[in-house]
């Protein structure tokens, strides 16, 4: 089989895989903005630990094998796995935008 006959990996995700990856990133973005909130973080600091968290789960997975078959980490990060990279993302934006916080 040609690489030109071989389906992209976003289209071998099926429905179901792909809401359960959504909603993953989203648990991820919602606890991030609340712990934000709570903590007074102003909402560009927000902004970035959300590219950050978004940037990490597409993209800070660097298994060769994982990237040929679609799968990313955010289809196998854990629920404190997720907090811990989200008050992680959070407190990377506080220092980058001056904005931090005792945690």
């Amino acid at each position: 089989m040609s690489t030109a006959q071989l389906p992209s990996p976003r289209a071998a995700l099926t429905a179901s895989k792909l809401a359960r990856r959504q909603s993953r990133v989203f648990d991820g973005c919602e606890f991030t903005k609340q712990l934000g909130k709570r903590l007074g973080h102003p909402p560009h600091t927000m902004a970035l630990a959300f590219f950050l968290l978004h940037s990490y789960l597409r993209f800070g997975d660097s298994d060769e094998t994982s990237a040929e078959s679609g799968i990313i980490l955010a289809d196998r990060i854990k629920d404190d796995e997720l907090a811990i990279l989200s008050l992680a993302c959070l407190f990377v934006a506080g220092k980058s935008e001056n904005t931090y916080h005792k945690l």
